[in-house]
């Protein structure tokens, strides 16, 4: 069985790291969310002539990604802000129950989703064709949110959802191993090596002449190699620090190292899509060019 809630001490309330705790995952969540809202408003401004679901799968992907992020932020911002106005834990305990559930959904599912375009862009390199996920992409949603949506309502029924004494989330290392380390080090381990699989044949393909449908699939599949190590950099040190906890106390730079990386996702995704903005205006500027030069030769001179 779970702690109770009065068994679990706040962590760092009798010392100095009450406050840089939830400040520092405060400060973060902010700056994730205001990532998180640049994405969607750029994705969604410069495709107003098209519906949503006749956009690139790659181009929704980046939605799906900053939604996951988002809800996750503003799930968990709610508990540290509660414990930090409260100097307790998040009361009644079934609100901090609610937020634990709503935490594990979202980040199980950016994890699920991160699996999804490993494969979707395995399949495209080395079939060449992507993965059917239905109309709508319903297929792709209930993988991504099912899963964790059940996952998240048995840790309810066994009792295993509530304060942790940093926030609300998993309690009990073996649960914690079992839903979140184990969870977290396979989609790593599993999506890296997918990648280095799907590079090395984009490699020897780039060395022979690739038609234009090719050369449209493997510039998505870089595109989404940025978000997919966007994800490894956010979620690593969750492995390594439930890794840390299993065999002991974890360290208190491991505590900041998590909190700070976990609650930066909407700053690495958009980090990672500005990026991808620069590489494409860059494209578009290369095709462009060429075009131009003849004409301005032809009419005698350049404007400035």
């Amino acid at each position: 069985m779970s702690e109770s809630t009065s068994e679990i001490p706040v962590r760092g309330l009798n010392s100095e790291r009450f406050y840089p705790y939830h400040v520092t995952a405060i400060t973060c969540i902010g700056a994730s969310l205001v990532g998180v809202v640049v994405i969607l408003y750029i994705s969604f401004k410069s495709r107003l002539y098209k519906s949503f679901f006749q956009w690139t799968l790659s181009d929704r992907f980046v939605v799906y990604i900053a939604a996951c992020d988002g809800l996750f932020n503003l799930s968990h911002v709610l508990d540290h802000v509660q414990m930090v106005v409260t100097r307790s834990h998040v009361h009644p305990r079934n609100l901090c129950v609610v937020y634990a559930f709503l935490v594990v959904v979202f980040t199980t599912a950016k994890g699920l989703l991160v699996s999804a375009i490993a494969l979707n862009s395995f399949c495209a390199v080395h079939f060449g064709k992507s993965v059917n996920f239905g109309s709508y992409d319903w297929k792709l949603h209930l993988f991504i949110l099912g899963i964790p949506s059940m996952e998240a309502s048995l840790a309810v029924l066994l009792n295993k959802l509530g304060p942790t004494g940093l926030f609300c989330g998993i309690q009990e290392r073996v649960a914690l191993m079992v839903m979140t380390t184990v969870p977290a080090t396979l989609i790593l381990v599993v999506t890296c090596s997918l990648y280095v699989i799907i590079w090395c044949r984009i490699r020897r393909e780039i060395r022979r002449l690739q038609s234009a449908k090719q050369a449209l699939k493997h510039n998505a599949t870089k595109i989404m190699t940025l978000f997919v190590t966007a994800y490894v950099v956010q979620w690593s040190s969750v492995s390594a620090s439930g890794i840390f906890s299993f065999h002991g106390e974890v360290f208190e730079v491991m505590d900041y190292f998590v909190i700070t990386t976990t609650n930066l996702g909407g700053v690495f995704n958009g980090i990672a899509f500005l990026a991808i903005q620069v590489m494409r205006v860059r494209q578009k500027n290369m095709v462009i060019q060429p075009k131009l030069v003849p004409r301005n030769i032809e009419t005698g001179g350049t404007k400035f």
